[in-house]
């Protein structure tokens, strides 16, 4: 079983969540391990104003890929396009995460390998938008959950978390081995051979998620957005422990492989279904791919529009009644770009 270390690098608020960015990097650079850090524009603007240029380069030492501009600052992508048509929801996107890609590339001199939206605020056009911008692969929301990942859809590669290090922070060690191997039982029961292991490196040292101020779509001015509460320092000690154990327990288990996305995605290079493949199938030009969502393909696709259809907005950053029905019926229209990912194993 091929494992991925996934981190959602987001808390731009809290000043110590900069340190356990850190400490999630040099703990798996020191064994030998790269993990794909998903880090948010903002906070990368914020590590620099700070003068953290230490945090920087311990990321040089791992895969980077993207997690938007602003994370959860009001209002999110699903809900500024909902009601547009997929052209305009295509642009508006573009124009909303580009600056935050471009500080990456800017930053690291490659461009991020995923992209992963702030809790489930994805939309179509997110992932055809990426795919414009050079990222191919996304990762984190489960659009459909009755398919395993990875396989192909609006251009990207999609890929699921699976499982989360801060749900046994407090537990003890058998409880996360326990649920460790009933999440690969979960995978290879659904006839998938990795598994994405992921944390928010902030809550190795916050009481709370940093974004709590957000939920329901409350913006407060930039000057009344307090940092997120912090554990105790003997909490913190003992966490950072307990996660070394993890991860030394994990690193020698003969069955699991670690790797990463990047790794993923070139293994599945064949039976691409990436947008250039889409734009030629459709018979569409540069800068038609918001017509992308009105091709009908002639075979039946991979994955049904019925099962797009279900998905449901949850992240409690929304504002009270956001439902993105029309998103959700652009998502089973654009059905036709699912395809199952195929490669040498």
């Amino acid at each position: 079983m091929d494992i991925v270390f996934s981190f959602d690098s987001e808390d731009f608020l809290t000043p110590e969540a900069a340190d356990a960015e850190r400490w999630w990097a040099e703990a798996l650079a020191s064994r030998g391990v790269r993990g794909c850090f998903q880090i948010v524009g903002e906070l990368l603007r914020t590590l620099k104003r700070q003068g953290r240029q230490d945090v920087v380069d311990a990321y040089r030492n791992h895969e980077i890929g993207y997690h938007s501009n602003y994370h959860s600052v009001p209002p999110s992508v699903p809900e500024r396009v909902e009601g547009k048509s997929f052209g305009e929801a295509v642009e508006l996107v573009l124009r909303a995460e580009a600056p935050g890609l471009l500080e990456l590339v800017e930053t690291f001199g490659r461009p991020p390998v995923t992209y992963c939206p702030p809790g489930d605020s994805w939309t179509p056009a997110t992932l055809v938008a990426m795919a414009l911008l050079g990222v191919k692969a996304f990762c984190n929301t489960p659009v459909v959950k009755t398919v395993p990942a990875p396989y192909w859809y609006c251009g990207s590669l999609v890929f699921n978390y699976d499982l989360g290090f801060e749900a046994f922070y407090g537990k003890s060690d058998q409880e996360f081995k326990d649920g460790f191997d009933a999440a690969v039982e979960a995978v290879r029961g659904q006839g998938g051979r990795h598994l994405v292991l992921y944390t928010h490196p902030t809550r190795l040292v916050t009481a709370r998620f940093w974004d709590a101020i957000f939920f329901k779509g409350k913006t407060p001015p930039p000057d009344e957005r307090p940092p997120a509460p912090l554990r105790d320092a003997a909490e913190i000690a003992g966490l950072k422990d307990c996660v070394g154990r993890w991860l030394d327990w994990l690193l020698s288990r003969s069955d699991l492989r670690p790797t990463t996305f990047a790794a993923l995605q070139a293994r599945h290079s064949r039976n691409r279904m990436e947008l250039q493949t889409l734009m030629d199938r459709a018979g569409l030009e540069a800068g038609e791919e918001g017509r992308l969502v009105d091709h009908v393909a002639d075979a039946e696709p991979y994955i049904s529009g019925d099962e797009f259809g279900k998905f449901s907005y949850k992240w409690p950053l929304y504002k009270e009644g956001f439902v993105g029905a029309g998103i959700v019926e652009q998502a089973r229209r654009l059905a036709w770009t699912s395809a199952p990912a195929e490669g040498p194993i």
